[in-house]
């Protein structure tokens, strides 16, 4: 994923087929993008 204002931020998210992640690894992700899991669903 890339932000969409600044070009610069980028988070790697892992794609393992059809496995599901684990939810240290989600955590990290929206930390990494600096969102809260209520902003990240809102975005769903």
């Amino acid at each position: 994923m890339v932000h969409g204002d600044d070009r610069s931020r980028m988070v790697v998210v892992p794609v393992h087929g059809r496995r599901d992640l684990k939810p240290g690894t989600m955590r990290a992700i929206l930390h990494a993008a600096q969102l809260t899991p209520e902003a990240f669903r809102a975005l769903l």
